[in-house]
């Protein structure tokens, strides 16, 4: 959950053309219904096991990371594909956000709670940084690399996967200094079907990074069902009392 913002921003503003304020926007949903999901979650504990709590939320975040991944086939895409699916994963990351902690520390002695809840707390940071480095690698990668198959299909040229990996390298350095008019200039002279072919390409690519993203992003929470498997399936007793947040 972590990388959401930056391949989300990246995508929206860096290539639909999104103002900050309009991600912000679409972006609320989740916050919203993760306030209306987290702070009644820990009833949820005292009638079904943490592990199904979590493996529940985690089912429903997976639902509307797909949903949006269906919803998004091109750059010019509404902000409802993104609300909708953002209140589903809202739900789960809501219940997740409040019960990791008590779910996880369920069964640890008093006596070791402390350093049991510190080693939870440094996964969590670990997993946010390599969360949004692997993420956001994969987005970029896929981006550059459809931007760079598709342009070798237009012109028909076959090359070896290791002038394709010099291709990418060379398009991602060319990316940060290339301006939109030196773009528009290129397309000028180039005849007008062979122009229709390649903007087709130029539009195309970061959709699909976005896609293959959100797919990273669902192997990340199909990895983290399977993280739970192995938890007990305990239910909080009726004497323990739940954190309603963390």
């Amino acid at each position: 959950m972590s990388a959401f913002p930056f391949i989300l921003n990246n995508f929206l503003q860096g290539y639909a053309g999104w103002s900050a304020m309009g991600v912000a926007l679409v972006t609320m949903a989740l916050a919203l219904t993760s306030l209306i999901s987290g702070p009644p979650s820990g009833k949820l504990l005292e009638k079904f096991s943490g592990k199904r709590v979590l493996q529940g939320s985690y089912v429903v975040i997976a639902i509307g990371i797909l949903w949006m991944t269906a919803n998004v086939t091109s750059l010019d895409v509404s902000p409802w594909a993104f609300v909708l699916p953002f209140l589903v994963i809202g739900l789960g990351a809501g219940v997740i956000g409040s019960q990791m902690n008590n779910v996880a520390l369920l069964k640890i002695p008093p006596h070791r709670s402390s350093e049991a809840s510190g080693l939870l707390e440094l996964g969590k940071d670990i997993g946010l940084a390599l969360g949004v480095a692997l993420i956001g690698s994969l987005m970029v990668s896929t981006t550059l690399g459809s931007a760079v198959d598709g342009m070798l299909k237009v012109s028909g040229v076959a090359v070896t996967p290791q002038e394709r990996q010099a291709l990418i390298i060379k398009v991602e350095d060319a990316q940060a200094s290339l301006k939109q008019e030196d773009v528009e200039a290129a397309l000028a002279k180039l005849p007008p079907e062979v122009r229709q072919d390649v903007v087709a390409v130029i539009l195309d690519a970061p959709v699909r990074g976005f896609q293959m993203s959100l797919i990273g992003l669902m192997v990340a929470v199909g990895l983290a069902i399977l993280s739970t498997l192995h938890m007990p399936a305990v239910k909080l007793s009726t004497e323990e009392k739940p954190l309603e947040s963390g």
